[in-house]
């Protein structure tokens, strides 16, 4: 609290000094006046990291990839942990293991973030996780030869497929 230091005086202001949380400052006359203060407490953000995937992961479409990320705070706690995908919100979890499940079944490549926020209101951004997600290979059934067959050296070896159908 101020005891006098009107606004715009600080031309006439001639000496000033901190002790602990007390001030002092002496104005043009010479008058001395003590002020308190306190140091305005800084909030650190906290920490976020996805740990899985790894950077340059690919992934089948539609088909879920588990996405897991490690967050702390140095001063208090993780409330939430957003997750996007090429900027999008695609989930939040809101208590530790932080993860998500996303299937996708768009072809291309994401960038995967995550936002962590605190008790304080702090938040942080992950660096960034590349994934590509590639179309999902036929399942194919071989008919001929069976499992188990036996060929001689030189022998002509006929291979018989069917049922040729996507596997989700």
């Amino acid at each position: 609290s101020w005891n006098r230091f009107n606004s715009g005086t600080t031309s006439d202001l001639t000496g000033l000094a901190f002790n602990g949380g007390n001030g002092y400052y002496v104005d043009a006359d010479g008058h001395c006046f003590h002020f308190t203060w306190a140091p305005i407490a800084v909030n650190p953000p906290p920490v976020v990291v996805i740990v899985s995937p790894t950077n340059n992961w690919t992934n089948w479409a539609c088909v879920a990839l588990p996405i897991r990320a490690q967050a702390s705070d140095p001063n208090g706690f993780i409330t939430n942990v957003e997750f996007f995908a090429n900027a999008t919100l695609a989930g939040n979890d809101l208590a530790r293991p932080f993860s998500l499940s996303w299937t996708n079944c768009d072809i291309g490549e994401y960038s995967l973030t995550a936002v962590a926020y605190d008790n304080l209101g702090a938040t942080a951004l992950s660096s960034p996780v590349t994934v590509t997600v590639f179309p999902v290979p036929p399942l194919v059934e071989f008919l001929s030869p069976k499992n188990g067959a036996r060929f001689r050296t030189n022998d002509t070896i006929i291979t018989v497929f069917d049922n040729i159908k996507p596997m989700v």
